[in-house]
């Protein structure tokens, strides 16, 4: 049983990293949308995880996972890392960056809209 246990935390390590790695990758290419907000960076980061897990606007998609980065930041992701958003202190405020595919349509724009309505 011990044994399983540590399998399952080393798979979860490697997932973490490849997550990590996508959204490194995906930040190189820029975001595809910046907002600023007068809302406190984890004000928003609550609002925009709550608005992704949001079933009657995402259906089956509908979740959002929230990681502090220090120094006030935070990042709001979906379970694949194909949509996040980077939210940093700016001033008394915030300033957001979203990261996604724009080719991906609708999906993108929702994602987009709902951080929208955060601010």
């Amino acid at each position: 049983m011990q044994r399983n246990v540590g399998a399952v935390a080393l798979l979860a390590l490697a997932l973490a990293g490849c997550a990590g790695y996508k959204m490194d990758h995906t930040r190189d290419g820029g975001p595809i949308g910046t907002l600023e907000s007068a809302r406190p960076p984890q004000e928003l980061a609550q609002c925009v995880e709550a608005t992704w897990q949001s079933e009657a606007l995402f259906g089956a998609v509908a979740d959002a996972f929230t990681e502090r980065a220090g120094n006030g930041q935070y990042t709001v992701s979906d379970h694949a890392s194909d949509y996040f958003v980077d939210i940093n202190p700016n001033g008394p405020g915030s300033v957001l960056r979203f990261y996604g595919n724009p080719r991906s349509g609708e999906v993108a724009q929702k994602r987009q809209a709902t951080v929208a309505t955060c601010l």
